[in-house]
């Protein structure tokens, strides 16, 4: 028994080196949220119309389809019924005997309703074809993202390789860093994700405005940095509105960005790059200023 059982996980440790397979489990995994909101959803669905067929087929005569197996006369049966007809399997005979009337039943007992076919083709309709179609609209959605991650220059381990870089800069885990530090952390992640050589500061600024990272009055935050790398790196162009939906959720997702500093000029967030440019301004200012100390000494 235990060898069988060391066989199956064998079997399973190889998934990890075939990059296909390793595609398809990312995908579930990516997917599952979502999955998991639309089965409750499904599952709803079926107790609704599990709840209304007890009550408008609950005492229909038993015939050819609906019979001791398949009808409506306990929720358990009526689930097991819905879940059988979402497969196609005789849904048409059933609705067939739940529309049954006299003579062939007792005006008033075991007859059925006529309302019999809106009840069987609107629950086909959601279950059967929307419903199901939205679980493959979602797996292909993720596969499609999966798979456009896989042939972009970034994947999930350049992602999180950026984690314990960050953490060089962040030991305390504050998830923010001095602004200033922004160029070491990008020459220390390198390519793809950061920076291959040390830039002027020209160079820098010019690098760095493509990123568009938001700064807070001297620090820059965790999220707020990865995220536009890797947008930057993927080569995905997005609007203004979309940077700010995006902070949006990032301001849901980590609490901490709500206690720092949003500077903006003229309705405009404050990026890294301007914050180099007046860095760079201050200290030319005070060169100058110092030249002219010296000078006056001097004289």
């Amino acid at each position: 028994y235990q060898r069988r059982v060391h066989g199956v996980l064998r079997v399973v440790r190889l998934i990890k080196f075939s990059k296909q397979m390793h595609i398809l489990l990312e995908t579930v995994w990516f997917a599952f949220p979502s999955l998991v909101n639309i089965t409750g959803f499904l599952f709803l669905l079926f107790f609704i119309f599990a709840v209304l067929g007890m009550n408008l087929f609950g005492n229909v005569r038993l015939g050819e389809y609906l019979n001791k197996s398949a009808n409506f006369r306990t929720f358990t049966s009526a689930l097991l019924l819905l879940f059988r007809m979402t497969t196609g399997e005789n849904w048409n005979g059933v609705m067939h005997d739940c529309m049954e009337s006299p003579p062939g039943c007792e005006a008033g007992g075991e007859c059925g309703s006529v309302w019999a076919p809106i009840y069987f083709v609107v629950f086909l309709l959601f279950a059967s074809f929307v419903m199901i179609n939205l679980f493959i609209a979602i797996i292909l959605d993720n596969f499609a993202t999966t798979m456009q991650i896989e042939k972009s220059m970034v994947n999930l381990k350049e992602l999180k390789r950026f984690i314990p870089i960050w953490a060089e800069f962040d030991p305390d885990a504050r998830m923010v860093i001095p602004t200033y530090k922004l160029p070491r952390l990008l020459e220390r992640l390198g390519p793809p994700l950061g920076l291959e050589r040390r830039f002027r500061r020209i160079e820098l600024m010019r690098v760095v405005e493509e990123f568009c990272i938001p700064e807070h009055g001297g620090v820059v935050h965790f999220i707020e940095t990865l995220i536009p790398l890797a947008r930057k790196l993927i080569g995905l162009v997005v609007s203004q509105r979309d940077i700010r939906d995006h902070e949006q959720m990032w301001r849901a997702s980590f609490p901490e960005l709500h206690r720092l500093p949003v500077l903006r000029y003229r309705n405009t967030r404050i990026t890294v790059e301007q914050y180099f440019a007046a860095s760079y301004i201050a200290a030319a200012y005070r060169r100058l200023q110092a030249r002219r100390s010296v000078a006056a000494l001097r004289e």
